[in-house]
Parts: structure tokens; sequence; C-alpha cells
């Protein structure tokens, strides 16, 4: 993602941004989007869990590196609902700041907003039907 940093937590906290609007999108559209934001949220973090097994991780560390993981999603998606809400760029770009060392939240908050007004006019079935929800942003500049 443009302005998130090619590490495993900037993958992480990527994963995490491009979850956050389709959820927001999903909570918005009438039923039975709401209930599809929840299977898609659950399965996301199955498909998490099982990253980690695939990575080593034992089976007894799992639940709570899960846990971790859980609290970090759901704090993101509170820290980020305000501001996103608010059309609020600074307040964005702190809480961004704040929890991604390293963004280029200049360049991340253009692409968050693009990406939320895009999704922002799409139908569940519009979801459903499109392999490309968001843009492939250009390479950031040096």
């Amino acid at each position: 993602c443009a302005g998130v940093p090619d590490t495993v937590e900037g993958r992480i906290e990527s994963l995490t941004l491009h979850a956050l609007l389709v959820i927001r999108r999903l909570k918005a559209l009438p039923d039975p989007a709401p209930d599809v934001a929840q299977e898609f949220v659950d399965t996301l973090f199955l498909h998490v869990d099982h990253g980690l097994r695939e990575l080593g991780v034992g089976d007894q560390a799992v639940p709570k590196r899960m846990k971790k993981i859980a609290q970090n999603f759901y704090g993101r998606v509170q820290a980020y609902a305000g501001p996103l809400d608010a059309g609020d760029r600074e307040d964005l770009a702190r809480a961004l700041e704040r929890n991604i060392p390293g963004v280029a939240s200049a360049v991340l908050i253009p692409y968050l907003l693009a990406a939320e007004s895009r999704l922002g006019q799409m139908s569940l079935d519009d979801l459903f039907a499109r392999p490309d929800l968001f843009d492939t942003p250009a390479p950031a500049k040096p």
C-alpha cells in the first residue's frame, strides 16, 4: 500500500487498512451486508491464524498472537473511523503516524480517501463481482 513500509508489520497494517475500508462500506449497505462484514472479519482472522501456523508459530503461541493482532485491528478500526467519518486529514495523519512506524501519511491519506470514495459507490453485488476493489498505487517517489 502506498506510504506503508514494506515490512511484515507494514503489510499487516496495510491489510488492516484495506479491510477497514471494506468493512466500513459493508456496514453502510442494507442487509445482508452487515452480516457479510462479520463473515469477512471472521474469514480474515482465520487466514491470519493459518498464516501464523504456516510461519511456524507454535500451537500454544497462536492464540496469544491472535489476541494481540485482534486488539490491534480493532484499535486501528476505532482510531481511524472518527477521522475518516469527519474527513479530517490531520487527525487521520496523526492516527496513522502513531500506529504505523515509518508511514508516509501524505502519500497514504489520498490513497485511502480515494479508495473509500470508490467503495462508497459500490453495491454489495459490485463488491462481490470486482476482483480489483483497490487500485494499485504508483510507487512512491524517493
